[in-house]
């Protein structure tokens, strides 16, 4: 198990074990069941194959687990924490609601409200886990995250009319650049009925194009289509970067929500929970100021 923790890759696992004089069979040993692979310590007489030892150490479980190793290896403080945090068995949970009909009973009750306590200080340790100095500093930055947010959302919405009216003046850009010489030999036709019914479809789409053309552009200087073109990719480019900005956003945002929740229910919704929070604080602070 310390190998796979400390491997890097599958061949780089199988190496340092046999560096660690452990004898392995992979591949080249067959059986009915298909390819296996064993291991055979120092002083066996016999190999030990994968699927006798379980699942979990079968070939394509260890590979996850190596992969698994090595993220975590080479993850931030920040993602190690927002793992652990996320990790169900560690996740911060929300208060219980006492007045629920469920906890009515005295038992029910006195457990409930001992889940809340420990809800509690949890609250306030993940809370400093997160760097905020207080309750108002993390307030003060979720609701930072939220404005930020949605500034970003006007922003993509505005880059976003601006990207359609762009795609919308080089659609009629290219159809005006296509069909023009058409056009031209159409003006000079002798017989332009005949080669107006050759070309109809061509033609009409023409028209519409200078009829568009008009109301998009202030001046009779038509735009640069490669121009345009690199404009629409800028904007796209920005718009993308705010999208993934918002992203970054609603992950941290979904972080902090139920730290939010129970931060609110301490300090504001339930005036009950913090004064016995508060009370069972000051008792366990005189507790440690008896035993210095």
């Amino acid at each position: 198990d310390e190998t796979v923790k400390q491997s890097d890759n599958f061949e780089d696992f199988l190496n340092k074990l046999r560096a660690k004089n452990i004898e392995v069979k992979y591949q080249d040993y067959k059986k009915k069941s298909g390819k296996c692979l064993g291991f055979k310590m120092q002083g066996q007489k016999y190999f030990i194959y994968s699927q006798n030892l379980g699942w979990y150490y079968e070939e394509k479980q260890i590979n996850k687990r190596i992969y698994r190793a090595v993220e975590r290896r080479n993850e931030t403080k920040s993602e190690a924490r927002t793992r652990r945090f996320m990790n169900q068995d560690n996740r911060l949970k929300e208060f219980f609601d006492l007045s629920d009909e469920r906890f009515s009973e005295g038992g029910l009750n006195r457990w409930a409200r001992l889940q809340n306590l420990k809800i509690g200080f949890k609250t306030i340790s993940v809370l400093h886990e997160y760097g905020f100095k207080d309750a108002e500093d993390f307030l003060n930055k979720y609701d930072s995250l939220t404005d930020e947010k949605l500034q970003n959302e006007e922003s993509i919405s505005v880059l976003e009319k601006k990207i359609n009216y762009h795609k919308y003046r080089l659609k009629y850009l290219k159809i005006y650049r296509k069909y023009k010489p058409i056009n031209e030999v159409y003006k000079k036709a002798v017989f332009q009925d005949r080669y107006f019914r050759n070309h109809e479809d061509e033609l009409l789409l023409f028209q519409e194009a200078v009829e568009e053309l008009k109301k998009t552009e202030k001046t009779r200087e038509l735009p640069n289509a490669g121009k345009l073109a690199a404009d629409i990719k800028s904007l796209e480019e920005e718009k993308n970067k705010l999208l993934f900005g918002n992203k970054s956003i609603d992950k941290k945002l979904k972080e902090y929500e139920v730290l939010k929740n129970n931060l609110a229910k301490i300090l504001l919704d339930e005036p009950e929970n913090k004064r016995e929070f508060v009370h069972q604080k000051q008792v366990q602070i005189n507790k440690e100021d008896m035993q210095i």
